[in-house]
Parts: C-alpha cells; structure tokens; sequence
C-alpha cells in the first residue's frame, strides 16, 4: 500500500487493509509505504494516486488497484492468493 497519513481516501482504506493483512497473514506479506518517505520508491512503481495497492508475486508486479476501492482490493487479494 502506497499511502500518506494526510489523504483522506489513505485513511478510509486503512481499517480494511489491516484487516485484510490480518485475515491473509499466513499466505502473503502487506506492506505500507509512506509516499512522502519512500519517494524514490514510489516513483520507481510509478505511483500517480492515492492509495495505491501494488500486487507482486516473485519480484514482479501482477496487479493494481489504485483508490479507495475495498471491494475491488479485497476481491483482486483474494483471487491472487
């Protein structure tokens, strides 16, 4: 999750992403990364929206979800994994 604690749309996402990291604990890693840190970071996965949720399976990016779209990233999570 590429997020910033002043989105507000980061900040709606927030609950349902730990919640999903909670409930998938045991079959994948969730990461946050603070956009305003990791710029260089964010730059390399071309982040141009907030939240950005990037799938990645060895290294290699599979899917996006970009915006506070919960059902969209629970559903993208569970056909993933």
């Amino acid at each position: 999750m590429f997020w910033a604690d002043w989105n507000e749309p980061c900040k709606v996402m927030l609950k349902s992403y730990r919640d999903m990291a909670r409930a998938k604990k045991d079959r994948a890693v969730f990461c946050r990364l603070d956009v305003d840190k990791f710029k260089d970071v964010a730059g390399r996965y071309r982040v141009e929206a907030l939240p950005t949720f990037v799938l990645m399976k060895n290294r290699e990016e599979q899917r996006r979800v970009v915006g506070p779209k919960v059902d969209e990233l629970n559903t993208t999570i569970r056909n993933s994994i």
